[in-house]
């Protein structure tokens, strides 16, 4: 699917969308330059799933965890921040991806040695408007 934001206030009905979208998938890597949007739109998706206050982006913290309103666990992986492969070993990279019920994503391709066949993707670009073109993928790797 393609979905376009034209301002912040749009975001809410996406995420709804997106969350439809992706169903009972686990992983959502968010793939999307600096500055792109990437937390505002997670801060919405997480909003539609969870009670709990949003924490904002985990740059330094690499992973914020939240409840979902049935009591799963839901994460929030910022990977901007890793340099290599052992970091992610040492944050525990496999607990997320294996026993949480959602795992948000930015800067997945990071991680990808770890991340299953299964993945749902979601693409930002930025257009000459400063809208922004959000497309879906639930992905297969080969």
């Amino acid at each position: 699917m393609k979905y376009i934001s034209n301002s912040l206030s749009e975001n809410s009905d996406i995420a709804k969308k997106i969350i439809l979208e992706i169903g009972e998938q686990q992983i959502i890597a968010i793939d999307a330059p600096m500055g792109s949007g990437k937390t505002t739109l997670i801060k919405e998706l997480i909003k539609h799933l969870s009670p709990d206050d949003f924490l904002g982006s985990p740059t330094y913290s690499i992973a914020n965890e939240y409840s979902t309103y049935s009591k799963e666990n839901l994460c929030h992986l910022d990977l901007y921040r890793i340099k290599n492969i052992e970091e992610l070993y040492d944050i525990g990279i496999d607990n997320y991806l294996e026993n949480f019920r959602y795992c948000f994503i930015e800067w997945p391709e990071k991680s990808i040695p770890f991340l299953p066949n299964n993945v749902f993707w979601l693409y930002i670009s930025v257009q000459e408007d400063q809208s922004r073109t959000i497309e879906t993928k639930n992905d297969h790797k080969s």
